[in-house]
């Protein structure tokens, strides 16, 4: 590993001197416990500006959660739903936004795993659903939208679709689709 150099120490003496072993080992332990001193400096100047990172981004997410939040809500509470039904949609369009909140805080705050996403959108729902696809990682500003995405189709499933019925099967699939260039898709069935 490569050190860099964070501070110097230098001892001068007012007239010629050549120190003593005792003198040195002095130097060396006021040299060491300097170097300690501006090694833990550092570090916490580190840590401060890491933590101020981290507050500035908290910040940011959790304006844009409120901001989701408050979509969803004027989604969900507008029409000709009865207030159960209103509030039946909320909450599970609330649940579906904190299952991926969760999956976001507990893994990796820059991004997802799109099976994760999937799977908890499809889990409060039952029935017989197969999922599958390559690994996928969805940045975090993708993965919001994409559980509400899976949420309401799933939703749909279950009152319209396939799982409408006691037989009923939903299979989820997904593939990255490479031309063999830069260009790529992504299919989502």
């Amino acid at each position: 590993s490569s050190r860099n150099v964070l501070a110097m120490f230098s001892v001068y003496w007012l007239e010629e001197h050549e120190p003593s072993d005792r003198e040195l080992s002095a130097l060396d332990l006021c040299a060491e416990l300097a170097g300690r001193h501006v090694e833990r400096h550092v570090a916490a100047k580190a840590l401060r500006d890491r933590e101020r990172l981290l507050m500035c981004e908290l910040a940011h997410r959790g304006k844009n959660l409120i901001s989701v939040i408050q979509a969803v809500a004027r989604r969900s509470l507008t029409g000709d739903r009865t207030l159960d039904d209103a509030r039946e949609v909320f909450v599970g369009r609330l649940c579906a936004l904190a299952s991926t909140y969760n999956t976001l805080t507990e893994e990796a705050p820059e991004s997802v795993n799109l099976h994760d996403i999937v799977s908890g959108g499809l889990k409060s729902i039952g029935g017989i659903i197969d999922i599958s696809g390559s690994a996928v990682l969805v940045p975090a500003k993708n993965a919001q939208t994409l559980s509400l995405l899976v949420h309401e189709l799933a939703t749909n499933a279950a009152k319209f679709g396939a799982l409408s019925v006691k037989s009923g099967r939903v299979t989820g699939t997904w593939e990255v689709l490479r031309n063999g260039g830069a260009d790529e898709r992504f299919r989502f069935n």
